[in-house]
């Protein structure tokens, strides 16, 4: 548990911490991890139990991450890092990438005819 705690701490830059941390039920994370989170203003959002096909979504996402942007470039430095997630969270994940479960559409493109009416 105070090692999750210590990753916690160096992953989640002052100021800018994520509104949720989603995570599943195993044992590593005890109840220390709760109380930081708590202090941190971070809402922990738990799988239900036994239900592993929730992981999915994150998994998915982390797998797609790392295929699309991490496999291709060297990373400097973490200030190099967070400017490549940020781009590519903003400028390409949300507008251009198309979902199969949003009908090949993409987020952005919602309601609005998809990339082509960017």
């Amino acid at each position: 548990m105070s090692w999750v705690i210590q990753q916690l701490r160096e992953t989640i830059p002052f100021g800018k911490q994520p509104k949720y941390l989603f995570r599943d039920n195993d044992k590593i994370f005890g109840y220390g991890v709760k109380e930081f989170l708590d202090s941190c203003g971070i809402e922990e959002v738990k799988t239900a139990f036994r239900s592993p096909w929730q992981n999915t979504i994150v998994e998915r996402y982390n797998l797609t991450l790392r295929r699309e942007l991490l496999n291709r470039v060297i990373i400097f430095s973490q200030a190099h890092l967070q400017k490549l997630l940020s781009e590519y969270i903003e400028k390409y994940y949300h507008v251009f990438r198309r979902y199969q479960s949003l009908g090949k559409d993409t987020p952005i493109g919602q309601g609005r005819g998809g990339r082509e009416s960017l």
